[in-house]
């Protein structure tokens, strides 16, 4: 596969050298003493840790006061035995060490021959008596053994509890929300190396899927993680794979559904009930691949190789209303096509008892067609994606105390979307502005014909790290000392060729008719300047250290002390930007996080922790909330202009004329648009669906006279975004509390408080605010320098120099191309000072658009109370039982509140004021109630059975009428007042809405998966499971509501149910074999 060889180099490379890199993770730790039979420390006993799997080996020496430690061990079965002379040898065998744990195994040996051995079994504890961590681990039998939606791994870990599960509507883009943060928020690894993307973070899952047949086990911390993670707010969690044995050993499995086997979604039930001519869309689904490992040479080298394959094409279907007799109906039922292959590649060597490395690689190809959304079924969007990941590392033991390892790590994705005709015309290879070569879309009322989006961006990542361990046993108690540095480095190259055909909005759902004004256009939008469309890149470095103290007082007391240090240094070097110097970047470099944890073993038996834990955690910052300063800077080559001007994004008016029945006002608007015949073969399948003669069309001359094409740079005329030396990294305090017990050797019961206190969250600042004449969303705005008391933005001789009025007007051709609306703006102002007497404040070049600042100004809340249940798998049966009561907030929807509403700013911002406490609010994907409870059994005769149930409470959302501006500050997102409301139509809901931001609740969720299988033993070793997956055993539908969607009054889908969370699951069988050995 592509960079295979790239792969095979650096195997050879990490073999003989050690190259810093990322933080240990992935790994476990074992510990104890070994004493004589009256409770004397012996030491040097020589402890020899053997994995049973594959024979690799670890040795140790206890030191004077007979203890012992092995750090960074990679997780698995082992015996483990203890010798010196004059007692009898010590080995006790099964002794599980999984992921992220620090074990403890104490020894005694008897006065003994040498050779005489005393065996014992042992199994390690459940509760891990020395860290403060909440979270868990999930073993390969929950991946394999479980009916995952999706096959997803996200909903194995959202097992665990404070978690929730969002699958969702594309493959392999499912991920979690830890303890009310955002998606975003998680950190996601692969061995070790980061795999999560630098655009979102944790919000489309991991940048590359790793197939859970190739899962040994997920470690997931959610809360109080050790200063060695940094950079994440949510949670921690690590892949760790399996790797070859000493024996042959693998599995194939084979995963399929059909039409058949799927019931109807829930609108096309709807559309079925009225019509009973309605088709079932075809769903079918195949999943197929394997797992192969073993030895390349006994107890030193194993290989281990994972392909899976997926040939997929889910079932769709969307219902709007009716737009009156004689029109077709625009509902539709449809399928996507899924196509994905999945490859992975390991390496384990141990040289020898000092020395070892492993190198793992994978690769995915996953392209999607036919992607329809909330769209007609003539307006299709295709995907493509290309990722890798590859992870190389090399561990040292030095000595009989410390423990070093390397790690590199390699991440790249491609991946781009666009209309079909976009690829066939190769617009995502030449990059030369295809799109112009399409028809426009057509934003209506309720639905919209065709796609105007074009785009591929390439995530370029590389992570060097190194991890040393040190103990240190008697110096007032034992030291487990860890300390490491990071070196990360990201880079985005951003092709997007967004509104190059053009996109017309109507305020209407009826087609064109040249007789009827009310089908005409009442706004434009189209990208002009360069042809090609925008191209930016955008490199972070990022540069992390830890210092990590985990202090053993005694055997019933653990201190954990911990600092850590980021650094993010972002680098766009802007030289337009009025509120920085030219060509510098913010740089925040006293990012210090301070952790301490205690743990305290209650009962003194083992069995029981008291666990607690504050400290600071700093999340990275994602370009999603950065990325705008380079695609809509002050000064470009591409942008996307509006007719009229400074509508729709800027929150300007919408043309008058149309939506009452009259011709267009706006002379630009009516010579931007031209009407074509379907006759000449003008127009798309919109005009032959709904039988009309004519459609919409730009009519590029005249655009061409306003905004000439070419790649010079010029004045953007929208919306600018820029950055800002108050934008420091988001920092969160976290305190938890918890208590854990073991109820017996496989079952324990845990509770956990977790409380959050999220600052310096990214927010979106005007300081070029608008203000409206009145509160009606049509009328006039006017934009201001609302924040005089910070150098303002106009008349700057510091920075960058852009005119206030009068001095606007004389400049007006450099900074507008129809200079007469900045001389109409600047009417309003007195003629010699350039205020404007009704505000006080300038006006000036930005006359139609918002000059947004990215800066640290948001503050988040969350209060969780964490309960779990969980029987670890052992005769035959184990259950997991997760509650969480939690409670989300901050002031902004998102919290980063950088995308979805926030994009004009933030919400409540009137001229220089933010009213920050105006719009603190529920966080968006907060759920008060989130319940989960799994289990898998094997029955006698080899019967299996392994369900999952889950409940979530509502999630809010905001009430709003987009034809009123109460604040007058151009949002048109201001809260209707509290009361009960309905919707009208099809799957309308009550709703009680308190008047505030996020002031609704509605679209809880439930869902119960069932497998059902039996289980045959053909030889020793070996299995073959035969079984069915019920996914979405009720049929229930869980409808998704959010504010744009179902909360504008003055929209037909006002509380309406209009959408299925990730394009709705309905009832289906899914039948599969999988046969280990």
């Amino acid at each position: 596969m592509r960079t295979f060889t790239t792969f095979l180099t650096v195997a050879a490379l990490v073999g003989v050298t050690a190259t810093p890199v990322l933080a240990q993770q992935g790994r476990t730790e074992l510990r104890g003493s070994v004493t004589d039979e009256t409770g004397g420390a012996l030491p040097g006993v020589t402890v020899f840790i053997q994995n049973e799997a594959d024979g690799t080996f670890r040795e140790v020496i206890t030191g004077g006061d007979g203890s012992y430690f092995a750090a960074q061990l990679l997780p698995g079965v082992f015996t483990v035995t203890a010798a010196l002379p004059g007692f009898s040898t010590f080995q006790t065998t099964g002794y599980e060490l999984r992921v992220g744990a620090t074990v403890p195994l104490d020894i005694i040996l008897g006065v003994g021959a040498l050779e005489e051995t005393v065996t014992v079994s042992g199994q390690a504890p459940l509760v891990d008596l020395t860290s403060a961590e909440v979270g868990g681990t999930l073993d390969s039998g929950e991946l394999t053994e479980m009916p995952l939606q999706n096959r997803s791994a996200f909903a194995a870990i959202s097992l665990l509890p404070g978690i929730q599960f969002l699958p969702s509507a594309s493959q392999g883009a499912d991920t979690i929300i830890a303890n009310g943060q955002t998606a975003a928020a998680s950190s996601l690894n692969f061995d070790g190396g980061s795999n999560s993307g630098s655009s979102s973070g944790g919000a489309r899952g991991s940048q590359v899927r790793i197939a859970i047949e190739s899962v040994q086990e997920f470690q997931v911390i959610s809360g109080q993680f050790d200063a060695e993670f940094g950079r994440s707010s949510g949670a921690v969690v690590n892949a760790v794979t399996k790797r070859g044995t000493n024996q042959w050993s693998g599995a194939g499995f084979s995963y399929t559904t059909s039409t058949n086997m799927t019931s109807r979604n829930f609108f096309n039930a709807q559309q079925f009930a009225e019509d009973p001519t309605v088709e079932k869309p075809s769903n079918n689904k195949y999943e197929f691949g394997g797992v192969f490992g073993g030895p390349i040479v006994q107890d030193k080298a194993h290989f281990f190789v994972s392909l899976e394959g997926r040939v997929a094409n889910p079932a769709r279907a969307q219902v709007f209303g009716s737009r009156g007799p004689g029109l077709p109906d625009l509902s539709w039922s449809s399928n996507e096509e899924w196509r994905a292959l999945n490859a992975m590649y390991r390496i384990d060597h141990q040289i020898n008892g000092n020395n070892s490395w492993a190198l793992r690689y994978v690769d995915e190809s996953k392209p999607e067609r036919n992607q329809l959304g909330t769209r007609t079924v003539i307006s299709p969007l295709q995907r493509e994606e290309d990722d890798y990941i590859w992870v190389g590392s090399y561990t040292s033991v030095i000595g009989n105390n410390v423990v070093n390892t390397a790690r590199v790590t390699r991440v790249f994705e491609a991946r781009g979307g666009g209309p079909p005709e976009w690829y066939e015309l190769g617009g995502n290879i030449s990059r030369d502005g295809q799109m112009r070569n399409l028809p426009p879309a057509y934003i209506y009322n309720s639905y919209q014909d065709y796609v105007p989006w074009a785009w591929n961006r390439d995530d370029s990542q590389w992570q060097y790290n190194n991890t040393t361990s040190w103990f240190v046993p008697d110096m007032m108690g034992d030291h487990d000392f860890k300390f490491g540095g990071t070196y990360h480095h990201s880079a985005i190259d951003d092709f997007a060729a967004h509104w190059l055909g053009g996109e017309f909005h109507f305020a209407t759902d009826l087609p064109f008719d040249r007789n009827d004004y009310s089908t005409y256009p009442e706004r434009l939008r189209i990208r002009v300047g360069n042809p090609g469309g925008n191209n930016f890149a955008y490199p972070i470095n990022t540069f992390e250290a830890f210092f990590q103290d985990k202090w053993t007082l005694n055997e019933r007391w653990t201190v954990g002390l911990g600092v850590r240090w980021d650094a993010e240094l972002l680098s766009a070097r802007r030289t337009d930007n009025p509120l920085m110097v030219p060509g510098t970047d913010p740089r925040d470099w006293n990012n210090i996080s301070p952790r301490l944890s205690l743990a305290y073993d209650v009962t003194g038996d083992g069995r029981s922790v008291i666990r607690m834990g504050y400290g600071h955690f700093y999340d990275r910052t994602l370009f999603s909330g950065l990325d705008n300063v380079l695609q809509d800077p002050i000064i470009t080559d591409s942008f996307v202009a509006s007719f009229p001007r400074g509508g729709g994004d800027q929150g300007g008016a919408e043309d008058p004329g149309p939506r009452n029945g009259m011709p267009i006002q706006d002379p630009e608007l009516a010579g931007a648009m031209r009407i074509g015949s379907a006759a000449a073969g003008e127009c798309g399948p919109a005009t032959t669906r709904d039988g009309v003669a004519e459609c919409v069309l730009l009519n590029r001359d005249f655009i061409e006279t306003i905004y000439p094409t070419g790649t010079s740079t010029q004045f953007n005329e929208a919306n600018t975004f820029i950055d800002n030396y108050r934008r420091q990294q988001p920092v969160f305090a976290q305190f938890t509390a918890g208590f854990e017990r073991e109820l017996m050797p496989t079952l324990s019961i845990g509770v956990d408080y977790v409380n959050i206190r999220g600052s310096q969250l990214l927010n979106r600042i005007n300081y070029v605010a608008p203000l409206r004449d009145s509160i009606d969303a049509s009328s006039d705005l006017t934009y201001y320098d609302v924040f005089p008391e910070r150098g303002g933005v106009y008349n700057r001789t510091d920075t960058v120099f852009y005119p206030s009025c009068p001095q606007a007007v004389a400049d007006a051709h450099l900074y507008s191309s129809n200079p007469a609306i900045i001389q109409a703006e600047c009417a309003k102002a007195d003629p010699v000072t350039g205020i404007d007497p009704r505000t006080g404040l300038l006006i000036g070049v930005w006359a139609k658009g918002r000059l947004l600042s990215i800066e640290s100004t948001g503050f988040s809340s969350y209060d969780g109370l964490n309960f779990s249940m969980e029987k670890r798998y052992s005769d035959r049966w184990g259950m997991r039982l997760s509650y969480a009561l939690g409670y989300s907030r901050g002031d902004t929807f998102e919290q980063y509140g950088t995308n979805g509403i926030s994009v004009n700013g933030v919400q409540t911002q009137v001229l220089g004021d933010l009213n920050m406490e105006e719009n603190w609010q529920p966080a968006e994907h907060d759920r008060k109630h989130v319940l989960t409870l799994s289990g898998r059994t094997e029955l006698v005769g080899g019967i299996t059975l392994s369900p999952i149930f889950r409940y979530m409470s509502a999630n809010p959302f905001t009430m709003y009428n987009s034809l009123w501006d109460l604040d007058r500050n151009g949002t048109n997102w201001d809260p209707i007042p509290a009361g009960t409301y309905t919707g009208e139509g099809p799957n309308s809901f009550t709703v009680e809405h308190n008047g505030r931001q996020g002031g609704a609740r509605q679209g809880n969720y439930m869902n119960m998966d069932l497998r059902f299988g039996w289980r045959a033993r053909p030889a020793e070793g070996d299995t073959l499971d035969i079984y069915f997956d019920l996914i979405n055993v009720f049929n229930r539908p869980n409808f998704f509501v959010a504010s744009w969607a179902n909360g504008n009054q003055n929209d037909s889908n006002f509380a309406r149910h209009t959408l299925l969370r990730s394009n709705g699951i309905p009832r289906q069988a899914n039948f599969g074999i999988r046969y280990g050995f």
